[in-house]
């Protein structure tokens, strides 16, 4: 898991090897370049050149975002998708936490049982429930990805469900924000652009808090053909050196 923060703090900010070894606690830069050349067979300023990852003993079979491809330009993608930076506050949640996210049905089957919960327990009309990525797809290894199907609950609303259904807070977070309608691959580029165009031409860099997918239609949340949400990337203000 260190290795992957490290890596995912290569590809989105500017911090020296050194501050990141520091931050993914790494007795140091040199330990940092020895440990994350033997998890990836590359070494971390080969990977911050690249963005590639190859050959790795231990990351298998990633999730191929190849196979929803994008035409559009980037100037369309930038008219298409605009910007908010947003403050969320504290929020408690429930959630269903998926493993091997990406294997067929599994999160859809997550968010049916949390709507069903979520009406049983009269919360579904006034919270917001909302999808929440554990881990970046393009580090972690396919079968271990986790997800979250996710319903914000009371400050002293009591799930009691014997594990079923877990707890916790989210912290408040400043979180770029952009709207996207459409079906999966629209909403797969909205995300790619957020990460590698909007981001890396901000004056922000990412918080180390989940990303998150609001659905503002509750009543087709389980309807994968079209989706109307608002895609959440946390972000904090980019740090001068």
């Amino acid at each position: 898991m260190r290795n992957e923060k490290a890596a995912r703090l290569l590809k989105f900010s500017k911090k020296s090897i050194a501050d990141i070894s520091v931050e993914c606690g790494f007795s140091s830069a040199s330990t940092l370049s020895r440990l994350f050349k033997q998890y990836f067979e590359i070494s971390p300023s080969e990977y911050r050149k690249s963005g590639k990852i190859e050959n790795s003993k231990i990351r298998k079979q990633l999730y191929p975002d190849s196979r929803y491809h994008c035409n559009m330009t980037g100037e369309e993608l930038r008219n298409k998708f605009p910007v908010e930076v947003r403050q969320l506050p504290e929020r408690r949640i429930a959630y269903i936490r998926v493993f091997d996210a990406f294997k067929d049905g599994a999160v859809l089957n997550a968010f049916g049982d949390m709507v069903k919960w979520a009406k049983e327990m009269n919360l579904f009309h006034s919270e917001t429930i909302f999808g929440m990525s554990i881990d970046d797809p393009e580090v972690t290894p396919k079968e271990k990805y986790r997800y979250e199907a996710c319903i914000t609950i009371p400050k002293n609303f009591e799930a009691g469900t014997d594990g079923f259904i877990e707890t916790t807070i989210l912290p408040k977070c400043k979180y770029a924000i952009t709207a996207v309608s459409g079906d999966f691959n629209l909403a797969v580029a909205a995300t790619n652009y957020l990460f590698d165009d909007w981001l890396i031409n901000s004056q922000y860099e990412c918080e180390h808090q989940p990303g998150l997918e609001v659905f503002l239609d509750k009543e087709n949340i389980c309807n994968w053909g079209h989706f109307e949400l608002e895609l959440c990337i946390p972000v904090k203000a980019l740090t001068k050196y």
